[in-house]
């Protein structure tokens, strides 16, 4: 059976850029698919469901992306192992030496007897047996994937961590973004002909969305360390969504909103400004981007961080007011921030004397 799960899980088990942990949380998920695809339809959704529950609790940042990956997972086992009849009951991993692929894996199964196990055999086949099986199959990653993934991982460990000293931590941040913008340079060349991330394989998935995730955040706080990353920050921003202008929304939303701010660090205020104006016309019920171009103009931020564009707490004002009226989601955001405003200039009204 140990040999079957690592022939199902393919380079899922690939630790060698991950480490120890990744191999056993990955165990857990592979394990837990391979059963879900091997039960009847019912207690499929039942499990499903369950392990959706636990994922949210357990790693609450990836649940949605998981998803999906799961059901390719699932429908993969009910399709090509559709005539093993063995649940898995139990897995344990022993570490024979210190390299990422020096364990015995150890698995105990049992098989189910027919009535408990999937019957969609017949549909499965008519899929296998014709082109549509090819998706399911995830071909291994070519010597420049590999390249890839080493170099975003690379970006990761070089990231600062909470002990590390200011000037430390600035250093390694602005480190950790140079190679994510070499990483680009890659992504760019080896996946010209998809237009999104979503559509990248499975096995590469996982590590783009990690990069992609929050790279606007890291980019942004890079450039206050280092200036150079402003020009290459927007540079990379108005590519992305060049090269994949179907990828998520939210993706979409986050970037453009990192390049106007860019755009205003680099003192092209009416770029910076025509950037957020496209952005909420095209997205009106982001509240949280009416927000970012709002405190541009808000007095109470640092000039510095918006490329010194002169304060306007009218216009500040005016913009939060926007979700407000509409009443989006999150718009008493909005109400804080004219509140805090108000409060600001409440204090910066002289108070008259008194006199006898």
């Amino acid at each position: 059976m140990s040999e079957t799960l690592t022939e199902f899980a393919g380079t899922l088990l690939d630790a060698t850029d991950h480490g120890s942990d990744y191999l056993e949380n990955m165990l857990t998920i592979v394990t837990t698919c391979w059963n879900i695809g091997t039960v009847t339809e019912d207690m499929a959704h039942e499990m499903r469901a369950t392990f959706s529950e636990s994922l949210l609790e357990w790693m609450p940042e990836a649940v949605d992306e998981m998803e999906r990956y799961l059901d390719i997972l699932i429908t993969a086992r009910r399709i090509f192992y559709a005539d093993d009849p063995r649940f898995i009951i139990s897995h344990h991993l022993t570490w024979t030496g210190p390299g990422p692929d020096e364990y015995f894996l150890q698995v105990a199964s049992i098989c189910l007897p027919v009535e408990e196990r999937f019957s969609g055999r017949s549909a499965a086949v008519g899929l296998a047996s014709g082109k549509g099986m090819g998706r399911f199959r995830v071909p291994p990653l070519t010597d420049a994937e590999t390249q890839l993934k080493r170099l975003i991982n690379r970006g990761f460990k070089l990231l600062p961590d909470s002990t590390a000293k200011t000037g430390e931590d600035s250093n390694a941040l602005v480190m950790a973004c140079e190679t994510w913008l070499d990483a680009w340079e890659m992504i760019k060349n080896l996946y010209r002909d998809h237009s999104s991330l979503e559509t990248i394989g499975l096995r590469m998935n996982f590590i783009l969305h990690s990069w992609s995730s929050d790279l606007d955040i890291h980019l942004l706080n890079a450039t206050l360390a280092e200036p150079s990353l402003v020009e290459k920050g927007i540079t990379f921003f108005r590519e992305f969504l060049e090269y994949f202008p179907e990828s998520d929304p939210d993706i979409h939303k986050s970037y453009r909103k990192a390049l106007a701010l860019l755009q205003f660090r680099a003192r092209a205020h009416e770029e910076g400004d025509a950037t957020f104006a496209a952005l909420v016309k095209d997205y009106p019920d982001s509240t949280w981007s009416y927000i970012g171009w709002g405190d541009v103009y808000n007095p109470t931020n640092l000039r510095t961080f918006f490329g010194d564009v002169p304060a306007d707490s009218e216009r500040a004002k005016k913009i939060y007011q926007t979700p407000i009226d509409r009443e989006l989601e999150d718009a008493d955001h909005a109400r804080d921030r004219i509140d805090q405003l108000l409060a600001f200039e409440r204090d910066k009204t002289p108070t008259p004397e008194a006199h006898d």
